[in-house]
């Protein structure tokens, strides 16, 4: 993949960036507001030419937003829509050979996988949840994909119907119905599902609008999913999460590491040996997260206890000689940066952006002491622009 294509996906995803603009001669107003356009999610195809992105506006007169999902070519910036006034309109990701776009969008009320064919056609619905699908997750042989979806409700009996009394339990006073769990799924490219998680736990899960707690994670072999268990459902348990590993075959379910807490964000290794996951440094919740390796049985910190921990989450693309984005926060600021990583394997994800070093120095570019304050993130290199 080129360097403008990982250029372009970087300044897409780093969040609060603001490109300079000429200085404007009237003052901002409510107006303006309606000509923001936001992208976001923007996933790279596993060739490195194109890059999906969501693309958001704001229509003032109709009061409601508008949702795009927009092809953009990464060498001349040509633009494309490939899906326009979809409700629920998100996570759109490549499949592996790049042949397909998935994502998510409103079906009947409940957000339903639809399969885009990039050589033509349109859009067709693959699963029928009845609760809706919450993320997904594309096979590494691009066959199969995994989701997560609530589970229905209890049906009340014939005498109770019409009751809406429930007991809160440890959930946010702001719940409007009983929890459910949320469970893993495995559906092929016809659509037909298979469960293959149950119980009175869940997967992580956070309420909506928020992204998912912690996306599911393919071995490279296709023989395993990584994923966060959650002891309840209950929004008051969301710190009880602990990385498990679902054997696709057989649906017999082990711990990662035995911590029962503050576990998160799996990811494997391009070999399938390692995971990688967040965990609070000293296992204290009030500490930022660190990146921990799982290899051979024995987890170990992959960052050092200070000053950097994980930031936040991006995609890769293919195998190729070009940067890659990160970000950490330090003890003195928030840093960003560029830097090289060669030779990685098609169809890999990290999703955990990873500094090179304490140090702060990469092989593409280090930067001077002291570090800028929280408020004020240093700037992209002009280079980047």
């Amino acid at each position: 993949m080129s360097f403008s294509a990982a250029r372009l996906a970087g300044l897409l995803c780093l969040p609060g960036l603001v490109l300079a603009q000429a200085p404007r001669s009237a003052p901002f107003t409510v107006e303006d507001l309606g000509r923001l356009v936001g992208l976001s999610d923007a996933q790279i195809a596993p060739d490195g030419r194109t890059i999906a992105v969501k693309v958001t506006r704001t229509d003032m007169k109709a009061n409601k937003t508008a949702t795009e999902l927009v092809l953009v070519d990464a060498a001349t910036g040509a633009q494309k829509v490939l899906v326009r006034d979809r409700k629920g309109l998100a996570h759109a990701r490549w499949s592996p050979d790049g042949r397909t776009l998935a994502f998510l969008a409103d079906r009947d009320g409940k957000e339903q996988i639809f399969l885009l064919p990039m050589d033509g056609g349109e859009a067709r619905r693959l699963t029928d949840a009845p609760t809706g699908v919450q993320q997904f997750a594309w096979s590494p042989d691009g066959g199969r994909l995994a989701f997560a979806a609530e589970d229905e409700a209890p049906k009340l009996a014939e005498d109770r119907k019409g009751e809406d009394a429930f007991d809160i339990e440890n959930d946010s006073i702001f719940a409007s119905e009983p929890t459910v769990p949320v469970h893993l799924w495995i559906t092929d490219l016809e659509g037909k599902a298979t469960r293959k998680t149950s119980g009175t736990w869940s997967l992580a899960n956070t309420p909506p609008p928020s992204p998912p707690a912690s996306p599911l994670a393919w071995s490279p072999d296709g023989k395993t999913i990584a994923f966060a268990k959650q002891a309840s459902p209950h929004t008051g348990d969301q710190e009880k999460t602990s990385v498990q590993l679902l054997d696709v075959a057989s649906g017999a379910i082990r711990p990662l590491t035995g911590e029962a807490r503050f576990e998160g964000f799996p990811a494997f290794s391009p070999d399938g040996r390692q995971i990688a996951y967040w965990f609070p440094r000293d296992g204290d919740y009030v500490n930022q997260n660190e990146i921990h390796l799982v290899d051979a049985g024995a987890a170990r910190a992959a960052t050092s206890p200070a000053p950097w921990t994980a930031a936040s989450t991006a995609s890769s693309g293919p195998r190729t000689e070009r940067p890659w984005w990160w970000g950490a926060t330090t003890a003195r600021g928030w840093a960003s940066g560029c830097s090289p990583w060669k030779a990685r394997p098609a169809a890999w994800t990290w999703r955990t952006w990873i500094p090179a070093g304490p140090s702060g120095s990469t092989s593409a570019r280090r930067r001077p002491a002291p570090w800028p304050s929280p408020a004020a993130p240093p700037p992209i290199p002009p280079s980047f622009m």
